[in-house]
């Protein structure tokens, strides 16, 4: 499972990885969010495993 960290820095994206990880994690949470932060520019994020 991916949870997104909402109280993250201005420009900073934050996830939370908590048990299995599956495809629909990834789908669903991770590529819209990332995508989004690359059309804007550069990308900072943190990942928590």
């Amino acid at each position: 499972m991916i949870e997104r960290i909402d109280d993250m820095p201005t420009g900073t994206i934050g996830f939370k990885a908590n048990g299995k990880l599956t495809r629909d994690d990834y789908r669903e949470i991770l590529e819209p969010t990332l995508r989004k932060a690359a059309e804007s520019g550069e990308i900072r994020m943190l990942f928590m495993l």
